[in-house]
Formats: structure tokens, sequence, C-alpha cells
């Protein structure tokens, strides 16, 4: 999976994220969260993630590996949050 579409499905999954979310709105450690989680749940079924991303540990929990730019800058940049 190439860099761009690693890109197109964590936006997709975030997008999706943020839709079920009561008031279509959650703060960047739970968004993280929910991703981290959504990813962990298709490796454990299918053997392979949904967003193809990395992550990496933070005291607060799992976050998108650069997430402030790959997925916060995204998602502002495109009028999802």
């Amino acid at each position: 999976m190439d860099v761009n579409e690693k890109s197109r499905r964590l936006i997709e999954a975030a997008s999706a994220v943020l839709n079920a979310a009561p008031d279509h709105r959650l703060n960047t450690v739970v968004l993280n969260k929910a991703l981290f989680y959504l990813d962990l749940a298709a490796l454990r079924d299918r053997a392979e993630t949904i967003t193809g991303n990395s992550y990496i540990a933070l005291q607060q929990g799992p976050v998108v590996a650069k997430y402030d730019q790959r997925l916060i800058g995204e998602i502002e940049a495109q009028g999802i949050a």
C-alpha cells in the first residue's frame, strides 16, 4: 500500500469515526484511540489493518505516527473537523 493510499484510508476512517461520534466530535486523544482499536480489530479479524498506518505509544495512549500532520492537519484541511 503506497503513502497516498494510506493517507486516504486514514482520512476515510477518521471521517467514519467522527460521523459515528456524538455531535460528530471527538478530541484528538479519543480519535487516535478509536483509530488504533479499529485497526487492531481489523488486524485480529482480517490479518491486516484498515488504514495501513503506523502507531506510536504515548502516555495518553496510541497515536498515528505524525498525527498532527497526517491526521489532524488533513481532516482540518478537508473540512472534516
